[in-house]
């Protein structure tokens, strides 16, 4: 496999291609705008609403009140770093370290360690992923793979690297031999109680938030930047794994399980996309064909039967859209484009249901809130949508 670098992928995801026309366009910024409206009051945002007044801001007609909200809103979250619950990609410390640096990084000269505001956050993550129990959270929400991601963003400033090489490290210590490869196994003490309930003794999770196919995108870009000498192997290991559960019926959310809803987090739609990507960062054209199948697959589903009953990011038509969106500029296939076209529509039928008066504050969270469905807005707008990188996207 022949590694493709960051900026032709980069240049390849954010083309000037676009999947709606002016006016649809206009109509996903203006629900964007109006959001972000709704959320700049409040005292109680999510970690990750800087994000949203960040690209607004970059775009708008007059970025100077956007800027200095994301400005307001990422202080406030790097002041609260010491006293978030958890350590986590989405909603813990990672995920406020993540957000600096997706924000601020690209503005500082990578040498400059003095004026790194992230270099204890660097030294104690590595530190901690060194140390990490070998039958912790392997994920992407709350685990191994969401440190990788931060130090995705960080690299190669910092000790990016290093914590790279350590997260694999980790992570190949996290694995199970499995006959088609390496797998990933959840262990009962780490599941929901409802997921216990159904799984006592645990479950080999497939998805992009918690399972396989974020380890993958993980390993992927690790082999992209030569992060470490086993990764390549383990991808290719991880990838035969995961493709081993694939059958005649959508997949599962984990092995051996019913069949998934078309969403981000689990199934067809979000693990073929992670296989895309993959395939784009490693220049192999089997995982990318393999992945795009998975996805036409996902929009030829019936709509009575694909799962999807609100907008939001994680599991709804708007975060469906967004996906279909950055398949089309992957893979130049025109079905993403009508996938991303229609699915944009239901989210609007959804949005447009939902009494006005709390449409967007009832849930403003990430990723089943109105937070989530602008950040998709914009990027079906033709904003640059490299927040995505959250989500295993880009």
């Amino acid at each position: 496999m022949k590694p493709h670098s960051d900026s032709s992928l980069a240049a390849h995801c954010e083309s000037e291609m676009r999947v709606l026309d002016a006016d649809a366009a206009e109509t996903a910024r203006t629900l964007a705008v109006e959001i972000a409206r709704a959320l700049a009051p409040l005292d109680d945002t999510h970690p990750f609403t800087p994000l949203l007044f960040h690209y607004l801001a970059a775009e708008a007609e007059h970025p100077n009140e956007l800027r200095e909200t994301a400005e307001r809103l990422l202080e406030q979250r790097v002041a609260s770093l010491g006293q978030l619950p958890h350590l986590g990609l989405y909603g813990g410390a990672t995920g406020t370290a993540w957000l600096v640096a997706h924000i601020t990084d690209s503005d500082r000269d990578p040498a400059d360690v003095d004026g790194d505001p992230l270099a204890d956050f660097d030294d104690a993550l590595l530190e901690f992923v060194r140390e990490a129990p070998t039958d912790g959270f392997f994920d992407l929400i709350c685990g191994m793979v969401g440190y990788g991601v931060y130090f995705l963003e960080r690299h190669p400033r910092g000790l990016a690297a290093a914590g790279l090489a350590a997260v694999v490290d980790a992570l190949l210590a996290m694995s199970r031999p499995h006959d088609h490869g390496l797998s990933w196994f959840t262990g009962p003490q780490l599941l929901y109680p409802h997921q216990r309930e159904k799984d006592p003794n645990g479950h080999t999770d497939l998805g992009v938030a918690h399972g396989s196919a974020g380890v993958v995108y993980l390993l992927a870009k690790a082999s992209q930047l030569n992060a470490h000498p086993r990764a390549s192997t383990a991808l290719d290991q991880a990838v035969s794994a995961l493709l081993s559960n694939e059958r005649d019926a959508p997949l599962p959310y984990c092995a051996g399980g019913a069949p998934a809803r078309v969403a981000w987090c689990y199934g067809d739609l979000g693990v073929g996309a992670a296989l895309c990507v993959a395939g784009h960062c490693v220049g192999e054209p089997r995982w990318i064909a393999r992945g795009a199948a998975l996805a036409e697959r996902a929009f030829a589903r019936a709509e009575d039967d694909d799962g999807v009953v609100d907008a939001c990011l994680c599991h709804g038509a708007l975060g469906n859209a967004h996906i279909f969106g950055r398949l089309f500029r992957l893979t130049n296939r025109e079905v993403f484009a009508v996938a991303s076209r229609r699915d944009f529509e239901r989210g609007l039928d959804h949005c447009m249901a939902t009494p006005a008066d709390h449409r967007w504050t009832a849930d403003t969270s990430f990723t089943t809130g109105s937070l989530g469905m602008a950040l998709c807005l914009l990027g079906l707008a033709g904003v640059d949508s490299s927040w995505d990188r959250l989500l295993c996207l880009s």
